[in-house]
């Protein structure tokens, strides 16, 4: 299939756009913050640096765990009011779960 001038031209302008969105271009603060850190970092040391820098995984590792819980957490309950609304078409929380029978509500 051969492409048109306007096609040719489009593909052209979506390529320009992605190497212009997926390139990083910081700012002159962001570029001056990562500068500092650099020099904060080397200046403390190696043995300091790896400690801190651990430390700092650690707490965006738990973080992420704790939004990925919530999330997990969040699709649970969806899940059964969309079971409860297999009987009945009502059900939106958890409280309006007592409306069902023990029977329906072990299924």
């Amino acid at each position: 299939m051969t492409w048109t001038e306007r096609e040719r031209q489009v593909f052209s302008d979506i390529r320009s756009w992605e190497q212009d969105y997926f390139t990083e271009k910081g700012t002159d603060f962001s570029r001056t913050y990562q500068k500092m850190v650099n020099s904060a970092f080397k200046s403390f040391g190696n043995n300091w640096t790896r400690k801190t820098l651990k430390r700092f995984d650690d707490i965006l590792f738990h973080m992420q765990s704790l939004i990925q819980q919530a999330r997990f957490d969040k699709q649970a309950k969806e899940y059964l009011y969309s079971q409860g609304r297999i009987f009945r078409s009502d059900i939106y929380t958890i409280e309006d779960m007592k409306k069902l029978s023990i029977d329906q509500l072990r299924l």
